[in-house]
């Protein structure tokens, strides 16, 4: 495949240890296989209820021994679709407020969370200093999905201008608002956990990029096209909440 092909790009997806996921890692590789991507980035959750609940194992060693071991499952089902498999995490952190952010770190490696406290316990300015430290780009996802707090634009590199979650309604046009007013680079993801969720986001990349370093360089570039299907998200959301 030639150098300059750009893939299309899954960049928020669960599934196993974030709890609030459905899909096994070969139902996901499956699903993405047949959607036509190339690329795909593993985001579980890293938050209070995920990490005493759904990250096995009674240390913190242990307890990131287990993340690893998912990653690791969700990397070999995604290699015999001859997808390109990366990994990060996303990260709950509780405001001062007592409401919740959810940010993307993408650069985020197993060190980074075997030398650190578990990182849902981090202030958004510790972590966005601890992306800054690692050459990480701190991604606010959902900003505007009900219940969530868009969290200070001064502490992250990026946000969802759209999300893709079809069980939420998540305000993307506030979103892209959002990124507008605060030079924030745009990003998209379909942050798929569930069997009846639409692909319906992420961006392109080129074939070139192999690793998360080279993800977070280009996407700090802000250059990459979206992959935003908002008629499929809206169609998918209505049915979803005419079931409920």
């Amino acid at each position: 495949m030639l150098k300059n092909v750009m893939l299309k790009f899954e960049t928020h997806a669960h599934c196993l240890c974030s709890g609030c996921a459905h899909l096994t890692p070969e139902e996901i590789s499956k699903k993405y296989k047949d959607a036509g991507y190339g690329g795909f980035i593993l985001t579980n959750h890293c938050s209070e209820i995920a990490y005493n609940n759904f990250w096995f194992g009674d240390t913190h060693k242990e307890k990131i021994k287990y993340f690893e071991q998912v990653i690791e499952q969700t990397r070999f089902a995604f290699s015999k679709e001859k997808i390109k498999f990366l990994f990060s995490v996303e990260v709950k952190v509780c405001n001062f407020d007592k409401t919740y952010s959810d940010y993307i770190v993408y650069g985020a490696n197993a060190k980074m969370l075997y030398d650190n406290k578990p990182l849902y316990q981090l202030t958004q300015e510790e972590l966005f200093r601890l992306c800054e430290k690692n050459n990480c780009f701190m991604n606010k996802v959902h900003p505007f999905r009900d219940g969530e707090n868009c969290g200070n634009p001064q502490f992250m590199h990026g946000a969802e201008s759209f999300n893709g979650h079809s069980h939420h309604n998540n305000h993307n046009d506030m979103a892209k608002i959002f990124c507008k007013e605060n030079h924030l680079i745009e990003m998209s993801g379909t942050d798929t956990h569930c069997f009846d969720q639409p692909i319906n986001a992420g961006i392109y990349v080129p074939n070139s990029v192999d690793n998360m370093e080279q993800f977070v360089d280009y996407i700090f570039t802000g250059k990459q096209e979206l992959i935003c299907d908002y008629d499929l998200y809206h169609k998918a959301y209505m049915d979803y909440k005419n079931k409920q």
